[in-house]
């Protein structure tokens, strides 16, 4: 059963201290004693634009309509494939979240689950917000 506390969080934070940019803004909550929570507040990145812009070329790709992001809050996907196809390999922001989900991974957390038999065994959930519903996200680099 997952399970997630204060002493593992404190980990988990001074792990996010040592890689995160410092003019980055983000805050860590835990929800339901079960999953880690980061939400990244303000960055000097343009996170939403590039999230935008990957969706948009996939969209063309496909011959499908473009939703754009536009209350500012997304949730990345659990997993790191998604972030990895979520943002290109060029991306400054790529290998930044890339570090936070490592240091969300590091309080112990492992996944023995075997979802074909119905078997979920996992230490804790983690997820990267980029914004909250009621207070966006906020790009804090100069405007080109």
């Amino acid at each position: 059963m997952a399970y997630i506390d204060q002493a593992k969080k404190a980990g988990i934070a001074a792990e996010l201290k040592k890689c995160m940019p410092k003019d980055w803004k983000y805050s860590l909550a835990i929800r339901h004693h079960a999953e880690i929570v980061m939400t990244i507040m303000a960055a000097p990145a343009d996170i939403i634009g590039e999230l935008n812009a990957v969706a948009k070329a996939a969209a063309e790709r496909r011959g499908q309509p473009f939703h754009a992001i536009q209350n500012g809050h997304v949730q990345l996907g659990h997993v790191t494939n998604h972030i990895t196809a979520q943002f290109p390999a060029n991306s400054e922001i790529r290998p930044v979240l890339e570090n936070a989900l490592m240091a969300l991974k590091s309080a112990g957390w492992y996944d023995n689950s075997d979802p074909q038999v119905d078997h979920f065994d996992t230490a804790y959930h983690y997820s990267i917000n980029i914004g909250r519903w009621d207070k966006p996200f906020h790009s804090t680099s100069a405007p080109s």
